[in-house]
């Protein structure tokens, strides 16, 4: 298990461009299953930010201090990821009162480096051997594959959008969150003013919606099915992984 850790502790502090590609891996089969398991800690339970660089960023981006949006802000992050960690806040409303959202809050200067990491690789590729154009446009694809995921408001958009074309008789089962932006109800009520509500590239305020988390839930049906098929998980999960062979 050292040689794991080992890996995981070289990767969380390279962070940027390595961190998203140990992500991408993690769950894909691509990873020897003792680094899989101590490299799944990456989906969401990523070593987050302290509160004040937090805080500095929200105001920063929405231009007025944090108490003045939030009623109440949690300085402990629910969940933290490669280029963001996501906080449970209290929304103030006009009038007195407050709505639970959640903030979405990207890390400082996470895209310079991603970006960084990207050019670094073509030179150590370059050093290497030489591979042509190839390796420029794979990282040239993938830069840009990643670029949306630093602009908040285009995720904004995308959760917009998919909540629209979700077909009415899934609206009972499956739910998406909704940005607070200008079209939201709750924009109007609050006491923020501002010309994009409360979504910049840096900064997603959404709806807040309790649940269980995915992996949790796959591990419950995973066990669940097994039982059924009179097996145990891990035989399970081998019968599966012999079948994607």
């Amino acid at each position: 298990m050292f040689k794991q850790k080992k890996a995981l502790a070289i990767v969380l502090d390279l962070k940027g461009y390595y961190l998203k590609m140990a992500q991408t891996m993690v769950g894909s089969d691509a990873l020897p299953k003792e680094y899989e398991e101590c490299f799944k800690c990456l989906l969401d339970s990523c070593p987050s930010e302290p509160f004040n660089v937090i805080k500095d960023i929200v105001e920063a981006e929405l231009g007025v201090p944090l108490d003045s949006v939030y009623d109440s802000f949690d300085p402990t992050p629910l969940g933290s990821a490669s280029i963001g960690q996501v906080h449970r806040a209290e929304l103030k409303l006009r009038g007195g009162g407050s709505h639970g959202v959640v903030v979405k809050v990207q890390y400082p200067k996470v895209e310079a480096m991603f970006n960084m990491d990207v050019q670094t690789m073509k030179i150590m590729c370059a050093l290497v051997d030489d591979y042509g154009d190839a390796i420029n446009d794979l990282c040239d694809d993938m830069g840009r594959m990643f670029k949306d995921e630093f602009d908040y408001t285009k995720e904004a958009s995308m959760l917009r959008e998919c909540s629209e074309n979700l077909p009415p008789h899934f609206r009972t089962r499956a739910v998406i969150p909704l940005p607070i932006d200008v079209k939201h109800p709750l924009f109007a009520q609050s006491t923020f003013i501002g010309p994009k509500g409360l979504c910049t590239r840096k900064v997603l305020t959404m709806e807040e919606v309790k649940g269980t988390p995915i992996k949790a839930k796959l591990k419950a049906l995973m066990s669940q099915f097994a039982q059924s098929q009179g097996i145990s998980v891990a035989q399970l999960e081998a019968r599966f992984k012999d079948d994607m062979q």
